[in-house]
C-alpha cells in the first residue's frame, strides 16, 4: 500500500513499501509507525521507536519490513521546517517525539 500526498511543499506517504538504504537529504524527515515500533539507522545509531524526526543532512537508513508507517519530508525553509529547527539546535542526528504526543 502507497498512498502519497502533496502538503504545501511538504511529501508524505502511508506505506508498508519504503526501503531505503543508508543516503542523505536537505529536508526533515518524520517516522510514524502505525503498526508496532520502527527501527532505523542514523548516523550508525541502530534506533527502535515509534516516532521520530530525522535531522535534514543525517546520513539515515530505514527499512519498513512489511510494517504500516507514515513518512513525512518537511522542507526545512517552510513554516514547519522553521519550527523543527529548534529542535536541532544543537546539530543533532534526530528527535525522538514521546509516544504520549505521537499516539494521540
Amino acid at each position: 500500500m502507497n498512498d502519497i500526498f502533496l502538503w504545501n511543499e511538504n511529501i508524505g506517504a502511508v506505506t508498508d513499501r519504503i526501503e531505503a538504504s543508508s543516503h542523505t537529504h536537505w529536508m526533515y524527515q518524520f517516522f510514524i509507525s502505525l503498526s508496532g515500533t520502527l527501527m532505523i539507522d542514523i548516523e550508525n545509531d541502530e534506533i527502535n521507536t515509534s516516532a521520530i524526526i530525522v535531522n535534514k543532512q543525517a546520513r539515515h537508513e530505514f527499512y519498513g519490513k512489511g510494517k504500516h508507517h507514515l513518512t513525512f519530508l518537511v522542507n526545512p525553509t517552510s513554516e514547519i521546517g522553521r519550527q523543527l529547527a529548534s529542535h536541532f539546535e544543537g546539530n543533532e542526528s534526530y528527535y525522538l517525539i514521546p509516544e504520549k504526543i505521537s499516539r494521540q
